[in-house]
């Protein structure tokens, strides 16, 4: 298996925000064919809100949005753009009761699995992608995101 590698940029001011390599460890454990370079963007709401009426006409903010690179004109070995929203990750660890780190690995394997992807709009493809997500948090030390158990 080869490595994804991200980059990773910080335009959020929420001081909560995990060090960048972590984003890096945690994206480096999502089982890829091929070195593929994503880049890692975390925002406030307004940006978040911004992309989300833009792409997907919904006028508010979301916790994740991964971009596929268009077909035409891509570098080899670009796997798309990840943005996560550290205001909802936050609000959602605290609604689920989850550590806010462990949130933000969830969502950076989740939306990178749907860059590889990944879905889940049938029950058949969200099973396999959920259990993904768990097998990958655990193996980074990390509780079961959808069980009770944080």
């Amino acid at each position: 298996m080869m490595a994804i590698q991200p980059e990773v940029q910080c335009a959020s001011e929420l001081a909560d925000v995990p060090d960048p390599t972590q984003f890096q460890a945690w994206a480096r454990a999502v089982p890829h064919q091929r070195e593929a370079r994503v880049c890692i963007r975390v925002v406030d709401a307004d940006e978040m809100q911004q992309l989300n009426h833009r792409f997907r006409n919904k006028n508010t903010a979301t916790n994740v949005l991964a971009f596929e690179p268009p077909p035409e004109g891509v570098a080899e070995g670009e796997l798309g753009d990840l943005v996560i929203c550290a205001p909802e990750v936050l609000r959602e660890a605290s609604e689920y009761d989850r550590e806010l780190e462990a949130r933000f690995a969830h969502l950076t394997i989740h939306g990178l699995l749907h860059l590889l992807g990944y879905t889940h709009d049938v029950p058949k493809e969200a099973d396999r992608m959920e259990a993904m997500e768990c097998q990958l948090m655990q193996q980074l030390g990390y509780s079961d995101p959808y069980g009770d158990d944080s």
